[in-house]
């Protein structure tokens, strides 16, 4: 069975979540954030020291963060038939705003991805599986 195939069968499998988180690269030396993408979900994971200038050393990863910042995206068609990425506050998207497991922050309405513990971010990404096996089957 290869890596791809362990990790569709067991996306909900928080330890396997974690094991793809590590395996995630940046794009330069500079650049502080990492993209995991779910279906047509793009989750933009920044690091909370990603404003410091000096280049990441070759063993970082997310998960040897604490907390992360998170941005999540959902790509779009346009009647032009090009895609786009359009912006999903946790706080107020519908599918998220009352999804208890990835509410992190003690005051409601204040878990928008900012400060992200890596835990909750491994649920959000397992939440966003089930909502992409969802729309798979609607």
């Amino acid at each position: 069975m290869s890596k791809d195939e362990d990790f569709n069968d067991n996306t909900n499998n928080i330890y396997v979540i974690r094991r793809r988180l590590a395996e995630l690269k940046t794009q330069s030396p500079y650049h502080r954030y990492y993209s995991y993408n779910v279906g047509d979900f793009i989750i933009k994971i920044s690091t909370t020291d990603m404003y410091n200038q000096y280049p990441i050393s070759e063993d970082d990863t997310v998960v040897k963060h604490k907390v992360v910042d998170v941005d999540l995206f959902e790509m779009h068609r346009r009647l032009d038939n090009k895609r786009i990425a359009i912006y999903i506050d946790l706080e107020t998207d519908n599918r998220f705003k009352n999804y208890k497991p990835i509410k992190y922050h003690e005051l409601p309405g204040y878990s928008h991805g900012i400060n992200m513990p890596i835990d909750y971010l491994c649920e959000l990404i397992k939440y966003l599986h089930k909502l992409t096996n969802l729309v798979a089957f609607a």
